[in-house]
């Protein structure tokens, strides 16, 4: 039984065409669809847990526009 290190090991040593159908395999798979499902309900529940405490801040958009600019204004072009 390989483990995890060992398999990341060997993908990267295939061929880009391979690693991309490697990787839609799995994201396919219907075990790793479940547990992905599982994750994102606990992020959910920790949000909705989050909300129900008080602990949240008003939402500024302007704010959210502005940093995405920033972002953006500093990322290398291509």
């Amino acid at each position: 039984m390989s483990t995890v290190a060992e398999v990341i090991q060997a993908t990267q040593k295939l061929a880009p065409e391979e690693r991309w159908e490697l990787y839609r395999q799995l994201r396919e798979a219907a075990d790793i669809q479940r547990h992905q499902l599982a994750e994102l309900r606990l992020e959910i529940h920790a949000g909705i847990a989050e909300i129900e405490s008080g602990n949240v801040a008003p939402l500024d958009i302007q704010a959210a526009k502005n940093e995405v600019a920033r972002r953006l204004s500093t990322r290398p072009k291509n």
